[in-house]
Parts: C-alpha cells; structure tokens; sequence
C-alpha cells in the first residue's frame, strides 16, 4: 500500500485523560480496605472527591465504628475512620525530626571517607542496618561497626563513611540520636 501512512497519535482521550484517580491514595487507608471505606462514603453520601476538606472531616468525625456495616475487624473499622479524618495538608511526618542534610554531599560520590552525616534506618537485617543519609542509596553499617549498640527501624543515627565504592556506601554508628 504504497502513500499510506500508519497512524502514531492517538485520535482518543490522552493517555493522562484515561487514569483514573483514586482519592482514597491521599489517605491511610489501606488498599485492600477501599472497598469498606467505599462502601461507607455511599452509605453516608459522601464524595471521595471531597476527601481531605473540612466538610468531608466534620462528617467523617461524627461517625463510629458501628456505623461501618462490613464485616471486619473493629480495629480497622477505626484505622478507616481515623485515616478519613484527616485534613488534606495532614502530614504524618511531621511528627519526625527532619533530617540534617549537608549541600556539600549530593550523591554518593561526592562523598569522603570520614564525612559524618545524620539519618534514618530503613531496614535492620541480620548483618547490619542500612541508613537513609539522603542520597540515592542507603548506606551500610555493618554489625562490626555499631560498637555494640542496638539500632532499631526509624532510629535517627548519626554515623561516619568509612568506605565508598561501587558496591555501595559503609558507615560507622557514632551515635542513635
């Protein structure tokens, strides 16, 4: 078929025009408990496109538990209606001290041997503890270096570099703030 050109553009919606939005994402609900907290919007007429604002929160704290008529446990009955409850601008870490990041260290090599920077652990295992420093990629402190100290999820640490290479970043426990 010569002169006939396939078409490349699409003539239907855009593909960004096609996602549907779940407002239930901006909450703390989980996903697998949607279909409850949909199920009581319907019930008590209330638009998930309204989630957040303050008529949305007036009305979700009158509710109790009883009035979730799922079958489920009583504890994520409340979860749902606590994480309803929730102003929009309603930031959980907030609560958290913020970490201390330094300009000088934008990626893991611009980073030297003997830096010492402030995180969060992200994850123990049983042969260290990695550290979020803000970086790209979690550093390592190896259970040799935590001087005998017991470092747990969330701790805010303050460590040292100790090593830096293509496998990653090592760290040293200098302090769990």
């Amino acid at each position: 078929m010569k002169g006939k050109r396939k078409k490349t553009g699409s003539t239907s919606k855009s593909k960004l025009q096609k996602l549907d939005i779940c407002y239930l994402d901006q909450t703390s609900v989980h996903p697998e408990s949607y279909h409850i907290a949909r199920s009581l919007l319907q019930k008590q007429g209330l638009k998930q496109e309204e989630i957040g604002t303050e008529k949305f929160v007036r009305a979700i704290q009158k509710l109790t538990p009883g009035d979730i008529t799922s079958e489920c446990g009583e504890s994520t009955k409340q979860l749902i209606l606590t994480s309803l409850s929730q102003l929009t601008e309603n930031d959980y870490r907030d609560q958290f001290a913020r970490p201390v990041f330094k300009s000088s260290v934008v990626c893991a090599e611009s980073l030297t041997i003997g830096t010492e920077l402030e995180g969060r652990v992200s994850n123990v295992t049983h042969f260290g503890a990695f550290v979020d420093v803000g970086l790209e990629r979690d550093g390592l402190i190896h259970v040799s270096k935590m001087g005998g100290q017991r470092i747990c999820l969330g701790n805010r640490v303050r460590v040292r570099v100790d090593k830096r290479d293509h496998k990653g970043i090592g760290l040293c426990l200098l302090q769990i703030m």
